[in-house]
């Protein structure tokens, strides 16, 4: 995984070049430079994304910054982020300010400098924990008794399930993963890398000029790809792709694209990183099912993947389509084919008994695969919309 030293989005080993802001990866310590700097520009929203990533990088070298901004800063979520930051480096130089942190600071940073001290093992802090312990949760507590020797394990705040970066880990490891669940694999994951990219996007085209720029060198979104962004952004991140998108406009009425929101102006064939004029979620898709694509090629050849592929659901129409394409005429498309033709037959046998019980008097003996038959059936044929499926085998303008 890596960030982006333009735009601090953040990437799996799959992605070259930056999606979002078409920046190439930068050196480390430029990257860690320009999060430093962050911390002193006053942004609070800016300044808590530098604090998280520091943390998650567990960078040494930033911690009397971060010190400073424990110091300096009256947010208590700027606060309480910088404490927990400092608590995942580690660095025990940042006892003093923490410890200051829980004397005064608002309630949500106290717990975090609680379990930050707790963390660093700084039993010289008790004193100053037991002064605030009537304010405390049950994180602060449960640093309290495990400095002074009553509980085996340090406190640690419940982490949200992690969330796989996008392109991130190894394809044919997350298609053997995928193989047997009741929808096409390769539409499953590039769901999960579009839900990747639309978690981190809106925030930071509200954060970062470089972003909205982009967005206006590309044209905004196409018409599919702009209602599934209206349907998980928030009114900053959309005022922000709007604004970026009505100033492009403005500025070029006559040669601007009044075609894109409803879906005719973007073509797959330039969805490559640093060519304007294609939606950037087009261009993710398409990156995306080349990699799947690729990937599940190489499987097929795999005896244990075709066993647990035929157990499954398969691919998609489309996807299918793609896949046979790529395979040389012989005994790997045959199974191709085959395997197709089965888990066809197996969803017009479900079809047929999800009609013939949906009669009212019918209806309890209708199990969970014929109740859902309609909705796979409908995903067997054309994919699924949102990743627009077989976008990276054709050169026609598919938004």
């Amino acid at each position: 995984m890596w960030y982006c030293s333009q735009c601090w989005a953040e990437w799996g080993e799959g992605v070259s070049r930056c999606l979002i802001c078409d920046a190439d990866p930068g050196p480390p310590e430029v990257f860690i430079g320009r999060l430093a700097e962050a911390l002193d520009s006053g942004n609070d929203a800016l300044i808590q994304r530098a604090v998280r990533i520091l943390g998650h990088l567990g960078t040494r070298e930033v911690v009397p910054h971060l010190i400073a901004v424990l110091k300096i800063s009256d947010n208590e979520f700027v606060l309480e982020g910088t404490a927990r930051a400092l608590g995942a480096i580690g660095d025990r130089q940042a006892v003093a300010a923490l410890s200051d942190t829980v004397r005064s600071g608002p309630r949500a940073a106290r717990e975090a400098a609680a379990v930050a001290l707790a963390t660093l093992g700084a039993t010289e802090a008790l004193t100053d924990l037991r002064r605030v312990e009537k304010v405390l949760g049950a994180l602060g507590l449960h640093a309290i008794e495990y400095l002074e020797g009553r509980q085996p394990q340090p406190p640690a705040f419940t982490q949200e399930p992690p969330r796989r970066a996008v392109l991130e880990g190894d394809p044919t490891v997350l298609l053997r993963e995928y193989s047997n669940r009741p929808t096409c694999p390769i539409c499953a994951l590039m769901l999960e890398d579009i839900s990747g990219f639309l978690a981190q996007w809106p925030h930071l085209a509200a954060l970062f000029s470089v972003v909205r720029e982009r967005l206006r060198q590309s044209d905004g979104f196409c018409g599919e790809h702009l209602r599934v962004v209206g349907e998980v952004t928030s009114s900053q991140g959309l005022g922000a792709v709007l604004s970026a998108w009505v100033a492009h406009v403005a500025q070029s009425p006559a040669g601007a694209s009044n075609d894109t929101p409803h879906g005719e102006a973007c073509d797959p064939a330039s969805a490559l990183p640093g060519i304007a004029g294609c939606c950037p979620l087009c261009r993710l898709c398409m990156i995306a099912e080349r990699r799947y694509l690729e990937a599940i090629n190489g499987l097929v050849n795999d005896v244990s993947f075709r066993e647990a592929y035929s157990a499954g659901r398969g691919v998609c129409m489309p996807h299918f389509r793609c896949l046979r394409s790529e395979v040389p005429p012989g005994a790997l498309r045959r199974w191709l084919d085959q395997t197709q033709n089965a888990h066809l037959e197996r969803l017009v046998i479900e079809m047929r008994s999800y009609t013939r019980k949906h009669e009212q008097r019918l209806r309890h003996e209708m199990t969970h695969d014929e109740r859902y038959a309609a909705i796979r059936a409908l995903r067997k044929l054309r994919g699924n919309p949102t990743v627009k499926p077989g976008i990276s085998a054709s050169r026609e303008p598919r938004c």
